[in-house]
């Protein structure tokens, strides 16, 4: 999951006004200040996805005689260091589990930073994941007519 900062943005403002037009929450703090920390909890996902990949990539290059000799596979080897690496810092890697994490942290960062009410907290969490999906959705989509050129 990579998104640009104005993709998080447009996201976060989207989460927002996707709950108060369904009626799934009543605000208690301003807009602006909902779009922060969800924005923020994005971007830190987001952090923390590069700080793997970079500490994969270091990892990756104390096995590069090895893997230039053929004595490991290179695509192997790499699955099983970022895997390691990622339950290490309890991170998720697949995508459906990403996105109910990250729905669960904006649900309940929201409420518990007394940000919101929501209305129908149920309803609530499936909208986030459903607006993540879509656009995480729409990303890979994009990723993949790119890479087909």
């Amino acid at each position: 999951m990579r998104l640009h900062t104005d993709q998080i943005e447009r996201l976060s403002h989207r989460i927002i006004q996707q709950l108060v037009a369904q009626h799934l929450a009543q605000l208690k703090a301003t807009e602006s200040a909902l779009s922060e920390t969800i924005s923020g909890i994005l971007q830190d996902f987001q952090a923390t996805a590069a700080a793997i990949e970079d500490q994969v990539h270091k990892l990756m290059a104390q096995y590069s005689g090895q893997i230039e000799s053929g004595h490991i596979d290179t695509q192997q080897m790499y699955g099983m260091i970022r895997k390691q690496v990622a339950k290490d810092k309890k991170f998720e890697l697949d995508p459906e589990e990403q996105i109910n994490v990250l729905s669960h942290r904006i649900h309940d960062r929201l409420y518990g930073d007394d940000l919101l009410d929501y209305i129908d907290e149920d309803k609530a969490l499936r909208l986030i994941k459903q607006a993540l999906t879509g656009t995480l959705r729409a990303e890979d989509e994009l990723d993949q007519r790119v890479r087909d050129k």
